[in-house]
């Protein structure tokens, strides 16, 4: 069975912002890989933190680097017209079947009608 982890941060700039992280400066992919490999989490869901302005870099890297292992969430501004077509570009970009299931999950991706494997 495969274990993805739905939302992570990693981060080299500043401490977080909530004290419900763990407060060290930096929390980088190497880490969050091997925190993954000892909990036998097989992937994970890149959420790119408000407090690191360099987070979206970091986590476009991370998933580039190892893209069996990490996704990312989307973060851009709602609020900006050109957001929208942010969105439209993401939307047609074709997607495996393993970029499907690890960001939408098994269970969405059924629900909407993809068809995964096993």
């Amino acid at each position: 069975m495969l274990i993805v982890d739905s939302q992570i941060h990693i981060w080299e700039n500043g401490l977080p912002t909530n004290p419900a992280h763990r407060q060290i400066p930096v929390y980088s992919q190497d880490d969050a890989l091997r925190d993954m490999d000892a909990a036998s989490v097989d992937a994970a869901a890149l959420h790119p933190p408000g407090w690191d302005p360099q987070a979206n870099e970091i986590a476009v890297e991370a998933a580039r680097q190892h893209p069996n292992r990490f996704a990312i969430l989307g973060n851009f501004p709602v609020d900006r017209l050109e957001s929208r077509a942010l969105v439209e570009r993401w939307k047609q970009r074709p997607l495996t079947e393993h970029d499907k299931e690890l960001t939408m999950g098994r269970a969405l991706c059924q629900w909407i009608g993809w068809q995964l494997p096993g």
